[in-house]
């Protein structure tokens, strides 16, 4: 169990250039290497020129790398949850992971991530419901992670 509370959020961006499956495995591994450092863990998805990043650890750390995110001009940072603190990390075990679409399908999330992604920028739904939908995605992804790693 982690001392201070986690911070945590999950933001949605659309990309300004097209990515290749190697393009966004070495983002990750760059991701992963400045996390460690920040000591940030998350996971990004990639699907149909929409990003999905979850980020977590110490809020100073987390909402600096949230502030490079967005001057980022590779794509537009569309929407960001932040979500209720947490008593310890989803994802201890790593730093930034790229999930793809197949692992996705493979983890039949495909349709919990669609139904976030379609549900996040619309103006009728409460912040408490994207974010109850935004948990279940990162829970259910960390349930097949953590029983895997």
């Amino acid at each position: 169990m982690s001392a201070t509370p986690v911070f945590s959020l999950i933001y949605k961006s659309k990309a300004t250039q097209n990515f290749s499956p190697d393009q966004l495995f070495e983002l990750s591994n760059k991701a992963n290497a400045r996390n460690e450092e920040l000591m940030i863990s998350g996971f990004l998805q990639f699907k149909n020129g929409d990003f999905l990043q979850y980020l977590e650890g110490e809020k100073t750390a987390v909402m600096s790398l949230m502030n490079d995110i967005t001057q980022d001009n590779r794509h537009e940072v569309q929407s960001i949850i932040y979500l209720p603190e947490l008593t310890e990390r989803f994802f201890a075990n790593w730093h930034m992971r790229y999930i793809t679409p197949n692992e996705f399908n493979y983890l039949s999330l495909t349709d919990l991530l669609h139904d976030l992604l379609m549900q996040i920028d619309k103006i009728d739904q409460s912040p408490e419901e994207i974010e109850n939908r935004a948990l279940r995605l990162i829970n259910r992804v960390a349930i097949h992670y953590n029983d895997t790693s």
